[in-house]
């Protein structure tokens, strides 16, 4: 038989007089360990919503932000050209001269070159490309396109731009000393008329060659167009040159004429220390792609 001590009697005499304040320090202490996990709980789903709050403010502010970055692009994305009138001249022999006046509406865009195209009396004539320079407004021309009817509809389209950034306008201030002497009108030897002029180069740069375009006007109608060419155009220079037109075109009461070059273009340039090998002119500096 096993003996039972005195401690192990006085043990069970301590859980038989405390038997209800046990019962009720075990159920406490349940409650305790239920508070604690309850409270870890909570406190996690807390954490969890905070995050998830701050999660998704994150997520907001990078949409935003992708939302104002497209915004900006958008904004400094060039604008569309702007077609300002689109005109027929009649010639001899049903032929006719079509041209377009075109607007580039942006201060920092170039225009490397736009593809276009007239259709006349609904006969789409070739393809023709040229460049516009930054808030250029520039006659986009197409010679001796044939129609036998005496008043053929027209159509211009601009199939393709391809711009470029300008970040330095500098090389603009060119234009400005190729100056133009005001023309003179003449009668041509078989009839129709003629306009002479001279373009002077006050410029520190030489031009390999450089375009002339003139446009003649009869009130707010363009009844004549020309492009010609002045070859080797030198710092200092004066080219005179002339422009004809046939007897049955309208005289006009007003002659608008225009240098064109592409300033931008270093191949347009003739070096400074010799003709024969080309560079990029002293103080001037392109954008290089």
């Amino acid at each position: 038989m096993e003996h039972i001590t005195e401690k192990s009697i006085k043990i069970s005499e301590f859980f038989l007089n405390n038997k209800e304040l046990l019962q009720k320090l075990f159920i406490f202490s349940l409650f305790f360990v239920d508070v604690i996990l309850i409270s870890g709980f909570a406190l996690r789903f807390v954490v969890y919503s905070k995050g998830t709050v701050a999660q998704l403010k994150n997520e907001r502010a990078l949409t935003e932000s992708s939302i104002a970055y497209a915004s900006l692009r958008q904004r400094l994305a060039p604008k569309d050209l702007i077609i300002r009138k689109v005109q027929a001249v009649a010639l001899a022999d049903n032929s006719w001269d079509l041209v377009a006046e075109v607007e580039n509406p942006n201060e920092s865009w170039m225009v490397e070159e736009v593809e276009f195209s007239f259709t006349l009396a609904g006969e789409k004539q070739a393809k023709r490309t040229d460049f516009l320079l930054p808030q250029e407004r520039k006659f986009l021309m197409k010679f001796n396109a044939k129609s036998s009817q005496s008043n053929p509809s027209l159509r211009f389209d601009i199939d393709n731009v391809n711009w470029h950034r300008v970040r330095d306008l500098k090389p603009l201030e060119i234009l400005d000393n190729l100056q133009i002497s005001a023309p003179r009108f003449s009668n041509a030897a078989a009839g129709g008329f003629r306009v002479s002029s001279t373009l002077s180069n006050n410029s520190a740069y030489s031009f390999w060659s450089l375009g002339i375009a003139t446009v003649a006007y009869r009130g707010p109608d363009i009844v004549g167009i020309n492009f010609s060419t002045l070859e080797q155009v030198r710092s200092g220079s004066q080219k005179p040159f002339e422009v004809a037109w046939s007897s049955n075109i309208v005289r006009p009461d007003q002659v608008k004429i225009f240098p064109v070059i592409n300033i931008f273009d270093e191949s347009v340039y003739m070096p400074i220390s010799t003709f024969n090998e080309p560079s990029d002119p002293s103080g001037v500096e392109f954008d290089k792609k």
